[in-house]
């Protein structure tokens, strides 16, 4: 009987360690299996990533063969000859005004605001044909928000100095369109969305020029143009007026 009950006990421990056997051996299979799945993963996500790499890459590109073709069209408005009084509105598409000319928050608005939905990066275009006479455009990327307040228009510059991004204009440009009937006129476009200005201090561009993009730069509380005429008979004294008189 004990002999018996030995051999039992042994075919019993020799059937428990095939079955482990067998288990380890599964489980290794199994092991291998999902370091393969994982590597097959692995090696889609490389491919995502790159696919999402190409796809930014053709993004940029394709932007700017837009803004190219943006220019190549544009190219048939523009007109450079001699400023005769008359302006071009400086957002094409995009004319809801949020703010007028006049006394607002018990100061004067040298011009109008120009802001409705879609106009984020919308082409700013010359309202009359000039010259740059002014430009600033050192906003940084991280500046182009909706402000609430003057204060939260500083930034810090590379100095460590707190700097009023374009003395609250953000990104701007004057540009200078000669005389007309005795009267000096300019135009001001600011809150200009950063990088985005496509003139140089000095350049002389025509009526209807892409000159630079819709923004939220310097004392802005959302993406709009803030849109001025000036004009007077001193060059160096020229008075802001309502710009929806001229048009």
């Amino acid at each position: 009987i004990i002999d018996e009950k030995s051999a039992e006990n042994k075919k019993l421990i020799e059937e428990q360690k095939s079955i482990k056997d067998t288990l380890v051996s599964k489980q290794n299979e199994l092991d291998k299996e999902v370091k393969e799945v994982n590597k097959i993963l692995a090696d889609i996500q490389a491919d995502v990533n790159e696919a999402n790499s190409d796809l930014k890459h053709i993004k940029s590109e394709a932007e700017e063969w837009q803004e190219q073709l943006n220019a190549i069209t544009n190219a048939g408005s523009i007109d450079h000859s001699a400023f005769a009084g008359v302006f071009a509105w400086p957002v094409p598409g995009f004319t809801n005004r949020t703010s007028e000319y006049g006394e607002r928050w018990n100061r004067q608005h040298a011009g109008i605001d120009i802001a409705q939905s879609g106009i984020a990066g919308a082409n700013v275009v010359a309202a009359a044909s000039g010259t740059v006479t002014v430009m600033f455009n050192s906003c940084p990327p991280s500046h182009n928000y909706g402000k609430k307040n003057a204060a939260s228009c500083t930034y810090k510059d590379a100095n460590g100095n707190t700097r009023r991004c374009g003395g609250g204009y953000g990104n701007y440009l004057y540009i200078d369109h000669g005389i007309y009937k005795g009267e000096y006129y300019r135009t001001v476009y600011a809150h200009l969305y950063p990088n985005s200005i496509t003139v140089k201090t000095g350049q002389k561009v025509g009526k209807g020029q892409v000159i630079g993009r819709v923004g939220t730069t310097g004392s802005s509380t959302g993406y709009h143009l803030h849109y001025e005429i000036r004009h007077g008979t001193k060059s160096n004294s020229l008075a802001a007026d309502n710009p929806m008189k001229f048009y």
